[in-house]
């Protein structure tokens, strides 16, 4: 539905069309590379330069399909290449169906590479980055969680193949309680305010997460 905005109002980044913008947009490409540079806790000067969007692959134009496959797919060549998909699920509560989608893009993209006879371990580093508003485990809640590929018996087949989950929603709410200092790393500190800020309606809001956040203040005028 087309709303007028009313004034100081916003569209939340967390909706898939915004997030691109925001996100996987070639002009300013710095942005995507200042989030992935807190995600992998890494000097932003260590990916300068070396992140690049991929096309993403439409798919057929079954009912209840996403028009593509994934939301947005990047390539960092750096030291070794990397191939991470970002994936943003706002949904009210968990759905397995959801993780299982985008597992199965994550592993299709992986295992392209991968013949026969070659090991888990030979796979290409490839990362899906989650940015849910919902807990995956429920008993632990943890914001940023971490998993890697392992066989039925917990033995780890590849530290490669590598899955992020961050509860955006949960950011938001440390956010918003002010709940969140001296509880995580900076480049956490700086993760959770930038989700946070995929959340809020308000401009004004926004700015103000924005002034907290470590980046380049070049990035910030972007």
């Amino acid at each position: 539905k087309k709303n007028k905005l009313r004034e100081g109002e916003m569209i939340q980044l967390c909706y898939d069309e915004a997030f691109k913008i925001m996100f996987a947009n070639s002009e300013h490409i710095e942005i995507l590379t200042m989030l992935l540079s807190k995600i992998f806790k890494v000097d932003y000067e260590a990916l300068e330069g070396k992140v690049e969007l991929l096309p993403l692959k439409v798919s057929s134009k079954k009912i209840g399909e996403k028009k593509c496959e994934r939301d947005v797919v990047v390539s960092i060549k750096h030291d070794e290449i990397y191939n991470i998909i970002l994936e943003v699920n706002v949904k009210k509560k968990f759905y397995q169906s959801i993780i299982d989608r985008n597992l199965y893009y994550t592993f299709q993209t992986a295992g392209h590479t991968l013949i026969e006879t070659e090991t888990y371990d030979e796979m290409p580093y490839t990362f899906l980055i989650n940015f849910n508003t919902f807990f995956i485990n429920r008993t632990k809640k943890e914001v940023f969680e971490e998993f890697v590929l392992q066989d039925k018996y917990g033995m780890v087949l590849s530290d490669k193949y590598k899955v992020f989950n961050i509860n955006i929603e949960e950011c938001y709410n440390l956010w918003y309680h002010n709940n969140y200092q001296g509880k995580f790393e900076s480049y956490e500190e700086d993760l959770v305010l930038l989700c946070a800020s995929l959340m809020v309606k308000e401009e004004k809001d926004f700015n103000s997460i924005l002034k907290m956040i470590q980046m380049k203040p070049e990035i910030k005028e972007l």
